[in-house]
């Protein structure tokens, strides 16, 4: 098959999003198919091809409904004029996703869609710019072949739009396929970490992720703070995010707290994806904070490394195993102290994460699933256009 992926970041970005598309690109090359990945231009990429995948990088900037600039005919006909057989969008409000939307109907190929959920509309602000767009969405998700869900099971929540938005819009194109994890990349010794970073407590608690308002650093600090213990190091692993509104991040509040903290919490920024790696090995505890969150991966990555979780009631966590699901800070402080306090409650709760992983998550599976999902759209889309030519 010749396949393109489209996604806002790629590597040498390392968010959620970057790995997935990353490992189901590689592993689909490995496979024996053609894969090109659509992307933003970043000036650290220096490579059009990495691992077999072919990235083509386009300098553009925006969304449909705050306004596009940059390279925008270039990419539509990139993807007008060049040959291949499946698409596959990634992320909704997304300029990549954004510019195929009114090209669409004009590509021949299997087109598919993963929304990995929606802008939330809690204020004001955010509903006068978004309106329009999401009024606009259900027809344009009419028009992809198949639309790719990573859950059928958010629980209620009124704040999250992905496939609720899709059922309340009766788009029943769909399927489920969830994140995955590589379960070569955490088989590494973890034994280096907390010496390289200088860590002399007994136990570190882990959070990985962009330093965004909406990723809960905050939260998560509030927590800890309420601890008031001296054997535990609170570790944020994350890059300070370029944004148009300084409001959006929260980078600086959190270097405060940092500096404030006589290192007890330790702020990591731009480390080598194998520390990070190596972190989620030696945490004693990963937490997350989030406000908003679909399928997140850091939270597969907490499982597949045996590391019991404290997380927020965001997105599909909740069904995942391995983990408490806490409400306030003050939650999170009390069932942070009562795991620290009992290693054999910490194993059973990585030992069933763990066993949740390999059962459900493995990249060798889910990518398995993508195939056989390109392939069965291919054979129908080909048999649908012979049967209109007889």
């Amino acid at each position: 098959m010749r396949i393109i992926h489209t996604v806002c970041n790629y590597y040498p970005s390392v968010g959620g999003n970057e790995q997935i598309i990353q490992q189901l690109s590689e592993r689909l090359v490995k496979r024996g198919h053609e894969v090109t990945v659509l992307t933003s231009l970043n000036p650290e990429r220096n490579f059009e091809e990495m691992n077999g995948v072919s990235v083509k990088q386009f300098n553009i900037q925006g969304t449909k409904a705050i306004g596009i600039r940059g390279e925008i005919r270039k990419y539509q006909d990139f993807l007008l004029d060049s040959k291949f057989d499946v698409l596959l969008n990634y992320g909704c409000n997304v300029w990549t996703t954004d510019l195929t939307l009114d090209i669409l109907q004009k590509i021949n190929a299997v087109k598919i869609l993963c929304p990995v959920g929606h802008t939330p509309l809690k204020s004001p602000l955010w509903r006068c710019i978004y309106w329009k767009y999401y009024r606009d969405l259900p027809k344009y998700m009419r028009n992809y072949d198949k639309i790719v869900y990573t859950s059928d099971n958010y629980g209620i929540k009124d704040d999250y739009i992905d496939k609720n938005f899709g059922d309340k819009h009766k788009i029943n194109n769909y399927c489920i396929i969830p994140n995955a994890v590589s379960e070569e990349e955490f088989k590494i010794d973890s034994s280096y970490f907390k010496s390289k970073y200088a860590i002399d407590t007994p136990f570190i608690l882990l959070n990985v992720g962009y330093h965004q308002y909406v990723k809960g650093h905050d939260f998560i600090i509030r927590a800890f703070e309420k601890l008031n213990r001296n054997d535990t190091t609170l570790v944020i692993i994350g890059n300070e995010i370029k944004t148009i509104l300084p409001i959006h991040s929260c980078f600086k509040k959190c270097l405060k707290k940092s500096k404030q903290s006589q290192n007890k919490i330790k702020l990591l920024t731009n480390i080598p994806r194998k520390d990070t790696v190596s972190a989620f090995l030696e945490a004693d505890i990963y937490l997350l904070g989030s406000k908003y969150e679909c399928s997140p991966v850091t939270i597969l990555e907490a499982i597949s490394s045996k590391t019991p979780f404290i997380s927020t009631n965001v997105g599909n966590v909740s069904e995942i195993k391995g983990g408490i699901i806490i409400n306030n800070p003050d939650e999170m402080a009390y069932q942070i102290s009562e795991l620290l306090n009992d290693e054999n409650k910490r194993f059973r709760l990585g030992e069933i994460g763990y066993r949740s992983f390999y059962e459900n998550y493995r990249w060798d599976e889910i990518m398995k699933r993508f195939e056989d999902l390109y392939l069965s759209l291919m054979k129908f889309k080909k048999n649908h256009i012979l049967i209109q030519e007889v």
